[in-house]
């Protein structure tokens, strides 16, 4: 006999189509009447996200007793484990770690239990390294509901497998989880259809949802009579004994490895500020607790755990699914973007105190002004520097006493400020002085409006005057074209999609390019040359700066578009001159190939085409890695990169619904964002190390403290931590929640088993790292003593 393990759940969005204050009202009523419910029938209840029962304590401490006390009576489960249910592709690698580390602290100490069911039941799609971010982080099992079975083929239940081998026992809800009323026999009856011959256990959500709701007693009532009509024996129960049952019936379940996408693809570049402001905060708060750690392990300065620890989970909060989306409305906006900057100010306010902390201790006697220049990222670093000191043109820049070249360049004021740009050698995770004396003025910048092909040692790159696309950029070390025909070609295409794009695997239909209204050269120094392109289409503006330095391998470019277009979507052409292409993404924690089918994918800061060389006669691996600060969408057809931009849809526009007259879009006005091209020879894999110095720095760039000579006892360059091989990166160095010793959390992208050395404070330690794989350190400075625990820290 069939048996359906019936849960009761009401999925609860806290912003979506109401503002923050609803959604928590909502989740307080919806509390009430579901303890009603459990109480007078046997229905059991599951209910996710750690910030519900946080707000349950704070507002309404008596009715999470009473939740607590449903829990004790096996009538309510607490699932997830993560402060929200997140988009399972956007936020980076440490913020899903830090949505377990901080969910189930907060359950721990509510509540006195950890969740063992991870549960997404409605983010739209789950990167493929979710298996081993879930499994170390203590979770048994995994229950989500999309893609559905008409976006991808999938096993009801199955082992899912990520790439370092790491599973996980998932379930996919099918159809729906929002099942009520009317809607049980219609749902009963295709779950039998599809599944019923298979399966003989069978997991039912049932409830109203996304606005609260939850079960009633009438609905307990209709199951029940619903399965007795189709002979079918239903068991209220929790998710995990749904679990535990179903692995002592089966022997096996198939496995599933990589990525389960994809649904609503309109959600990867839908409403560029919370996403930019997603990735900078992101960065920062990893960048506050590195100095803080620095502080802290070196000079015994307090670490301030409650304001970090709050300020990362006002960001997790924000990559709630329909939030980090961009399917909100505006109103709810407004919530979501004060909650991010608070998270974003205190991760800067913890920065520019900690980083002078350090900076104050330097010796740095004798005469000048002294540019403390600090490193925030985990690598080696050769980067650009824009200072705006109290400098004027009769003075030098010297690194040890040796002339160091600098150019004076625009500033953002109007008038009263200089600004000069160098190019600074940054130790990983350190410093580096520079000084500033009396000397010779350097090179003035010297524009030639009329030549619009600028080179260094490198490239030989040329804009056209005509169109204000990138002609050409050769590459001088390898002897290759690096694009089949004119690149960074911003390309308008109709979208007529919904802010989701329901139904929309790619977008085709190219309406047509914004034209050059002006190309010049508006620098040309001894530290870099710069051509800006101004471009129009329709009531839009757009500005590309190529910049290239003399002394660095890669292009940047930045990017102003004041966009006015609705129902159309931006996107920048990229041909790279490449035969039998492979495309690699990064995503969280890792990396992945995908077909170059054009459709639109998620990504994280870069995305690679590799392959033979077009231009070369004999066969040789070439490739080009863009590199973005703030972009998540892409797409590649044969060996052509498309990165988009911006879409336009209106707000929270769900099809089948109209629009409205008078409704607001998506994306207007101004934006402003980066992208570098990195050209190179052979695999992404050889220049891995590049890659993610590069994607890191981009939204983590260099910081400058202005000092007076002083004394102190830290040199005039330091180091704090650096790791090696290359393939090995590191991304977290902060205090261990639970105890004093720090925490390093380094991962392994080349697909190598790896011995690595950690090289921190001076002290060295070895490292065996495997595959793909994610390793969390504990170290004991004190005792030199390293543990290695798993993502919960234990």
């Amino acid at each position: 006999m069939t048996k359906i393990y019936a849960v009761s759940n009401a999925h609860i969005d806290p912003v979506w189509l109401w503002r923050l204050r609803e959604g928590i009202w909502v989740v307080r009523n919806t509390v009430r009447r579901v303890l009603e419910v459990v109480k007078k029938s046997k229905a059991v209840f599951a209910m996710s996200s750690a910030i519900i029962y946080e707000w349950l304590k704070e507002i309404e401490p008596k009715l999470l007793e009473e939740v607590l006390e449903a829990v004790k009576e096996g009538k309510w489960e607490i699932v997830g484990g993560w402060i929200v249910e997140p988009d399972c592709n956007l936020p980076c690698g440490e913020s899903f770690v830090r949505h377990a580390l901080y969910g189930q602290m907060i359950l721990e100490k509510l509540t006195g239990r950890k969740a063992v069911v991870a549960y997404n039941i409605d983010s739209f799609g789950h990167n493929a390294m979710l298996p081993q971010i879930l499994a170390k982080s203590g979770f048994k099992y995994y229950v989500f509901m999309r893609p559905q079975e008409e976006e991808m083929h999938l096993p009801l239940v199955f082992w899912w497998e990520s790439p370092d081998g790491s599973r996980i026992l998932a379930y996919r809800v099918p159809y729906s989880c929002v099942v009520f009323g009317d809607g049980f026999r219609r749902h009963l009856d295709r779950m039998l259809e599809d599944y019923g011959k298979e399966h003989e256990l069978m997991l039912l959500l049932y409830g109203k949802g996304d606005h609260g709701g939850g079960p009633s007693i009438e609905d307990v009532k209709i199951l029940e009579e619903v399965c007795r009509d189709y002979n079918v024996k239903v068991i209220h129960s929790t998710i995990e004994e749904f679990f535990k049952e179903l692995l002592k019936s089966r022997k096996s379940f198939p496995v599933v490895k990589g990525e389960l996408q994809h649904h609503a693809r309109g959600c990867y570049s839908a409403y560029s500020e919370i996403k930019a402001l997603n990735r900078k905060t992101e960065h920062m708060l990893l960048a506050a607790e590195r100095v803080v750690s620095i502080c802290y392990s070196l000079f015994g300065e307090k670490y301030p755990e409650e304001d970090l620890r709050r300020a990362w989970k006002l960001l997790l909060f924000c990559q709630f699914h329909d939030s980090l989306a961009g399917t909100c409305i505006p109103e709810a906006y407004e919530d979501i973007r004060a909650v991010i900057y608070e998270a974003l100010n205190k991760a800067r306010e913890i920065i520019d105190i900690y980083s002078q902390k350090i900076s104050s201790r330097i010796n740095l006697e004798g005469n000048g002004v002294y540019l403390v220049v600090f490193n925030l990222t985990p690598f080696d670093l050769k980067y650009p520097v824009e200072v705006e000191p109290a400098w004027t043109p009769d003075r030098a820049l010297l690194l040890e006493d040796k002339a160091v070249d600098y150019q004076f360049v625009e500033t953002s004021a109007a008038a009263g400020t200089t600004r000069a740009v160098f190019v600074a050698d940054l130790p990983s995770l350190g410093y580096r002085v520079y000084r500033i004396v009396p000397g010779e003025t350097p090179v003035k910048s010297e524009k030639v409006p009329k030549e619009l092909e600028i080179e260094n040692e490198f490239f030989k790159l040329k804009i056209s005057e005509k169109t204000g696309y990138i002609e050409y950029l050769y590459d001088k070390k390898h002897g290759v074209q690096v694009f089949s025909r004119q690149a960074a070609v911003p390309v308008v295409v109709k979208d007529e999609s919904d802010t989701w794009s329901h139904g929309i695997d790619a977008y085709t239909e190219e309406e047509g390019c914004f034209t050059a209204s002006s190309v010049e050269l508006i620098e040309n120094g001894p530290v870099r040359s710069r051509i800006r392109a101004t471009y129009t289409y329709g009531e839009s503006k757009l500005i590309q700066d190529f910049i290239l330095y003399r002394d660095l391998d890669f292009i940047e470019v930045r990017v102003q578009v004041d966009w006015r277009e609705k129902h159309k979507l931006l996107r920048l052409v990229f041909p790279i001159n490449v035969l039998n292409p492979v495309v690699t993404y990064e995503i969280p924690y890792g990396t992945i190939v995908r077909e170059p089918n054009g459709e639109e994918e998620p990504g994280q800061r870069w995305i690679d085409v590799s392959g033979e060389a077009a231009s070369l006669v004999e066969k040789k691996t070439y490739g080009v890695t863009i590199i973005n600060d703030s972009k998540y969408s892409y797409s590649v057809k044969g060996s052509e990169i498309r990165l988009t931009v911006l879409r336009s849809p209106a707000y929270a526009h769900h099809d089948p619904h109209e629009v409205r007259p008078g409704q607001k879009y998506l994306d207007q006005g101004l934006h402003e964002f980066k992208y570098l091209i990195f050209p190179h020879g052979g695999s992404w894999k050889e220049y891995c190390g590049k890659i993610f110095s590069l994607s890191e720095t981009i939204v983590l760039e260099p910081i400058y403290i202005v000092e007076v000579p002083h004394g102190g006892e830290l040199g005039k360059v330091e180091s704090f931590l650096k790791i090696h091989p290359v393939n090995v990166v590191a991304t977290v160095l902060k205090k261990c929640e639970k105890s004093g010793e720090l925490i390093v959390r380094v991962y392994e992208v080349a697909g190598k088993e790896t011995k690595a050395t950690l090289k921190l404070f001076g002290r060295e330690y070895d490292i065996d790292i495997g595959p793909y794989e994610i390793k969390t350190l504990k170290i004991d400075l004190k005792e030199n003593k390293v543990t290695e625990v798993n993502l919960l820290e234990e």
